[in-house]
């Protein structure tokens, strides 16, 4: 797999755990407050967190995405921007432009040794990558430039950050990922984001991959909280 992109925290880490802001945080912390850790049974891997948007105000990451422009979430929310300038993790967003650097510079955080570091999402290595997946399963050898781009775009079915977090795992080579918080709808908590199928859709694609994705046992994501039947078996479900 072609990839130009280098991880901006140095290291390709075997497992990672996403943490998302849905209900389903709740058993992330709880995880974490117990005796042996999630991350225990990966002790002998490097792996990493990896958090997003308003949840890296109370979730301790690795990594960030907050994939939002900043200066629109900024003239929202400027005390938002400035907690995130204050972390010492680098994030991925959207663009970082002049004017979003100037923004950075001018809040109060800017002055502080910790400051976190932004980097642009690697979009077009993204897609090369992909371009490059589907080449080999659909095109000819003869396959122009332009028709592997076509097919990096089409597959760049991107709508909201969770899936952003999923193609970047993919991305990089991560081959463990587990996920908490990305339940889209919970019955115990508010519903907070549309495009689950999109996020479906790239949990199945990373695990067509040979990429290991585990959803926490609550999530709504997949059913996972439904259980494992399986439609038509009714009581007589079949061993598996």
């Amino acid at each position: 797999m072609k990839n130009h992109w280098k991880h901006p925290t140095g290291q390709v880490p075997s497992t990672v755990f996403i943490v998302c802001a849905g209900y389903t945080m709740r058993q992330w912390h709880a995880a974490l407050g117990c005796y042996r850790s999630p991350l225990d049974k990966h002790q002998d891997e490097y792996t990493e967190v990896w958090s997003l948007n308003k949840a890296l105000r109370t979730n301790i990451a690795d990594f960030g995405f907050v994939m939002d422009d900043l200066i629109g979430e900024y003239r929202r929310d400027p005390v938002y921007i400035d907690q995130l300038n204050r972390l010492n993790i680098p994030i991925l967003t959207s663009t970082v432009d002049d004017p979003v650097v100037d923004m950075l510079h001018q809040l109060p955080s800017s002055g502080l040794e910790l400051t976190a570091d932004f980097y642009e999402y690697p979009i077009l290595a993204l897609r090369d990558n992909l371009g490059d997946d589907f080449t080999l399963s659909y095109l000819t050898e003869s396959a122009t430039e332009l028709q592997k781009r076509i097919f990096g775009n089409q597959m760049l079915y991107l709508k909201n950050s969770f899936p952003l977090m999923l193609a970047y795992a993919y991305l990089i080579g991560v081959k463990t990922v587990y996920v908490f918080g990305a339940d889209y709808t919970h019955p115990q908590g508010q519903a907070r984001e549309s495009d689950q199928p999109n996020a479906e859709y790239w949990v199945g694609y990373l695990r067509g991959r040979g990429i290991q994705v585990v959803i926490c046992d609550d999530s709504t994501l997949l059913n996972t909280r439904d259980g494992r039947a399986i439609y038509g078996y009714g009581a007589r479900q079949p061993a598996l």
